[in-house]
């Protein structure tokens, strides 16, 4: 049966199709699963090559950090190389100064008890003012000399204080109220000094008065000269130097007590003064004076200490002062035995206040 025939060829056909397709689709698979395996295999590969990257680059990042830092050390090193040298260099420079300061401390000693003999035997010679305040000068030199607790270069510096103090007396006026020894006597005096070429004092009652001269009188004796009248100015040395912006209060307690001493000489003498001055000396001995004319006469302390502040405003007062003083001048008598002289006031305490502002 032809039909029949034709139906049975057409089924072996496509049983062969079917089979050539079923026995192709097996290697298909398994090459996409090796080419899916390949694929992983390279991602892995792939991690492992990016991990071993990283790595790399934090070694060689490590190792410059390395010799980065060891460059920094070997640096570091060298500079303490310079440093220690220096300071050796610095060592032996110290070593030979303290030796040569043991040497020179050796040497400067007896040129200081040399220097203190000669201004000890200069004062002795010299014009006899100042006696006690210069002989406690000299004891207490001699006193420090010997005393363990001070340095050399203290001594030193005290000892080159009083050779000052001695050269400054030869360049500078001064008055000051003091004791007369007359034999076993003795009685307070004004002394006035002209440096170290006349020296003269006055009784305090104003009616005698004397100078000295050693080129007259060997013995040191006071010859008499003729009556004067005149107002000691009053002077204040301080036992430590005073600074004006810090010591105000004693410097202004001070200037009002001088103000009001010479005021009292003025009035118990029956003078006016026309002319009222300041006189200022400075830690390092320079001397400084200011004189102002009054209107008119005046023995009042308040005008007095006025015009005294008048004048310190004319003067620079940034350093510490060693003397305060007041003065007056261009005198007059105040009238017969009338008393026609200003009342003599004794500052208050406000007044005292009000002086602070002159050393602002």
């Amino acid at each position: 049966m032809p039909g029949t025939l034709e139906h049975r060829w057409a089924l072996a056909g496509i049983s062969l199709f079917a089979y050539s397709v079923a026995f192709a689709a097996a290697p298909l698979d398994t090459a996409i699963q090796t080419h899916v395996e390949t694929q992983e295999q390279g991602a892995r590969s792939q991690d492992q090559v990016e991990k071993l990257d990283d790595g790399t680059q934090a070694l060689v990042i490590e190792y410059r950090n390395g010799l980065r830092e060891i460059e920094a050390l070997k640096t570091y090193h060298q500079q303490l190389g310079r440093e220690v040298k220096s300071q050796e260099t610095e060592r032996v420079s110290v070593d030979k100064q303290l030796a040569d300061i043991e040497v020179t401390q050796r040497d400067i000693l007896p040129l200081m008890l040399r220097m203190l003999e000669a201004v000890v035997q200069f004062v002795t010679l010299d014009t006899p003012f100042l006696e006690q305040e210069r002989t406690k000068r000299l004891d207490d030199l001699k006193a420090m000399m010997d005393r363990s607790d001070m340095t050399l270069a203290e001594k030193y510096r005290r000892l080159m204080e009083a050779y000052q103090i001695e050269t400054e007396y030869g360049r500078t006026i001064e008055a000051y109220r003091g004791d007369l020894k007359s034999g076993d006597k003795s009685r307070a005096v004004d002394f006035l000094r002209f440096g170290r070429v006349g020296l003269y004092y006055l009784t305090l009652d104003r009616r005698g008065g004397n100078t000295w001269t050693m080129w007259a009188n060997t013995s040191a004796m006071f010859s008499e000269v003729g009556p004067v009248h005149p107002v000691p100015p009053g002077e204040t040395t301080f036992e430590h130097d005073l600074h004006p912006r810090f010591d105000r209060e004693t410097l202004s307690q001070i200037l009002l007590e001088l103000c009001q001493r010479v005021s009292g000489d003025l009035v118990r003498q029956r003078y006016l003064a026309k002319t009222v001055g300041i006189k200022l000396r400075y830690a390092d001995f320079h001397t400084l004076t200011r004189d102002i004319t009054l209107e008119a006469p005046t023995a009042d302390v308040e005008t007095i200490r006025s015009a005294a502040r008048a004048c310190l405003r004319r003067v620079p007062l940034d350093r510490r002062l060693r003397l305060l003083g007041v003065r007056v001048t261009s005198l007059t008598r105040s009238g017969g035995d009338k008393d026609t002289t200003d009342p003599v006031s004794v500052p208050d305490d406000h007044t005292a206040r009000e002086s602070l502002r002159l050393l602002d």
